[in-house]
C-alpha cells in the first residue's frame, strides 16, 4: 500500500459515518445510463464523483424524464435526479485541446475515469486514455462502449433494443410469438452493476501491483453475461428453447384485478395448484399425473388453458394469500405505484425520500445493498442542477483559489 492508499484508509469521515470508498475522486464523463449507474454506485459508497458535461453532449437523462406536470427544464428529470443524486458537477469540452489538456490535470491527481464515448471513437478513446495514464500511472479507465475498443464491431454504435436482441434477451417466444423487449431498461442497470464490479476489482489490483489500468465495459458482452443460461444450455444440448414465461409451468395470467404469477417446478407445486384450483380431478389424470406427462406439448398447452382460465375469474390478493397456505409458487405482480407502497419495503426503510428544492417531495430507489454494520454508505445528497460550482472543483484538484485557475472551455448546461 502506498502513502496516498494509507492516508485514505484512515480519512477522517462525518461524524457517526464511514464510507467504504472515502477519499476515492472519479471523473465521471458518461452520458448514457450504464455508465451513469456505475457512477452513482461509487457515490453511494462514499466517492466524489464528478459528472462532466459540455452543452454539446449533456447526459442524455436529461431529456428522458420524467417530468412533473410543469417541469420541463433538462434539470428536473425524474431519470437526471435519480442516476445523478450524490455527485458534483463540472461542465467541460473534453473535445477540444483545452479542454482535454484540463481534464489531463484532473485526471493526475484523480483515481478512475468513466467513458462512454466523450473521448471519441474507441481508437481515438484509447490513445487519450494512455495519455491520461501517463500523467497518473495509478489511474483506472473504464471504457464503457458497445462492443469494445477492438474487433470488427469495435466502431459499431448500438440503442438498447440492437443491443438486448443481439445478447439474446429478446429471443424467440413460446408458440412463435415476435420477440418482445423488456419493458424497462434493466439490461443497461446491470450493465452498469458490472462496470463498477469493474472498478471496484481494478482497485483491487491496482493495491497488489501499484499501477492502474483501462477497464472495459462492452455493453454488449455484458448482457450476454447477465444472460448467460440460455447459451450454456445450447452448448450442452443443442437446443435453443424459447424465452419462459409465456406459459405453463412458467407464466403470467390476467385476474380479476391485476396479474398473477405461477411458477410450478416440482410435483408438491402441482398438486398444491390442483387444490387451489379445487380441481382435484386433474391429480388422478393419467395424462397430468407426473412431470413428464404434463411436459409434452400438446398437455402443456391443456393445462396452460386451464390455469388460465381459471385464474382469470379470481381476485389477486385472496388468490396469492390461499396460494402461500398450499406453498404453491404463486405471486401478485404488482405496477410501479403498488411497489411503492409495498409495506415490506417500508418495513425494510428501503426508500429513500425527501424534498426536492424545485419538484417537491420526491421517492427514490434506495441502496441495492446493505451492510450488516449499518456503515458503508454516504449521506444522501440531491442531484446538482448544474454545474455551478466549476472553479471550486479546479481548485479542489489543484488547491490553488479559483482566481488563479485557467478556466478553458467551459460550457454552462443550464
Amino acid at each position: 500500500m502506498n502513502e496516498r492508499e494509507a492516508e485514505m484508509d484512515h480519512e477522517a469521515d462525518p461524524p457517526g459515518h464511514t464510507a467504504a470508498l472515502s477519499g476515492l475522486t472519479v471523473l465521471e464523463l458518461t452520458h448514457e445510463l450504464p455508465g451513469a449507474y456505475c457512477g452513482r454506485l461509487l457515490a453511494m459508497l462514499g466517492a466524489r464523483v464528478i459528472k462532466i458535461e459540455s452543452v454539446e453532449r449533456p447526459d442524455r437523462s436529461r431529456l428522458l424524464g420524467p417530468f412533473r406536470e410543469g417541469h420541463k427544464h433538462p434539470g428536473e428529470s425524474g431519470s437526471y435526479r435519480f442516476l445523478h443524486a450524490q455527485k458534483e458537477s463540472l461542465s467541460l469540452s473534453v473535445d477540444t485541446p483545452a479542454g482535454f489538456d484540463l481534464l489531463r490535470r484532473l485526471a493526475a491527481t484523480a483515481d478512475v475515469v468513466l467513458d462512454d464515448g466523450a473521448l471519441g471513437s474507441p481508437a481515438v478513446a484509447s490513445k487519450r486514455y494512455d495519455e491520461l495514464i501517463a500523467a497518473n500511472p495509478r489511474l483506472i479507465v473504464n471504457a464503457f462502449t458497445s462492443y469494445g475498443l477492438n474487433g470488427p464491431k469495435a466502431d459499431w454504435k448500438s440503442t438498447q433494443i440492437t443491443e438486448l436482441a443481439a445478447g439474446g434477451w429478446m429471443r424467440p417466444r413460446a408458440g412463435g410469438l415476435e420477440p418482445l423487449m423488456p419493458g424497462a431498461p434493466c439490461a443497461h442497470y446491470g450493465a452498469g452493476v458490472l462496470g463498477a464490479l469493474g472498478v471496484l476489482l481494478a482497485m483491487t489490483a491496482r493495491r497488489r501491483f501499484g499501477h492502474g489500468q483501462v477497464v472495459e465495459t462492452p455493453l454488449n458482452e455484458a448482457l450476454l453475461s447477465l444472460l448467460a443460461f440460455p447459451t450454456a444450455t445450447f452448448a450442452i444440448s443443442g437446443s435453443d428453447g424459447v424465452r419462459l414465461g409465456e406459459r405453463f409451468p412458467f407464466a403470467i395470467y390476467p385476474c380479476l384485478d391485476g396479474h398473477l404469477g405461477v411458477s410450478i417446478l416440482t410435483q408438491g407445486h402441482w398438486e398444491g395448484l390442483c387444490r387451489l384450483m379445487k380441481r382435484d380431478d386433474l391429480l388422478t389424470n393419467p395424462r397430468f399425473i407426473t412431470g413428464t406427462a404434463r411436459a409434452r406439448p400438446e398437455t402443456t398447452a391443456e393445462i396452460d388453458q386451464i390455469v388460465g382460465d381459471w385464474i382469470a375469474t379470481q381476485p389477486a390478493l385472496e388468490t396469492f394469500d390461499t396460494g402461500q397456505s398450499l406453498r404453491v409458487p404463486i405471486a401478485i405482480v404488482p405496477s410501479p405505484s403498488e411497489v411503492l407502497k409495498s409495506p415490506h419495503y417500508a418495513a425494510r426503510d428501503y426508500w429513500h425520500d425527501y424534498d426536492d428544492p424545485d419538484l417537491g417531495p420526491i421517492r427514490l430507489p434506495g441502496i441495492p445493498f446493505i451492510f450488516a454494520s449499518g456503515e458503508g454508505f454516504a449521506p444522501f445528497r440531491p442531484a446538482p442542477w448544474e454545474p455551478a460550482s466549476t472553479e471550486s472543483i479546479l481548485a479542489s484538484f489543484s488547491g490553488a483559489p479559483p482566481q488563479e485557475l485557467e478556466v478553458a472551455d467551459l460550457a454552462v448546461t443550464r
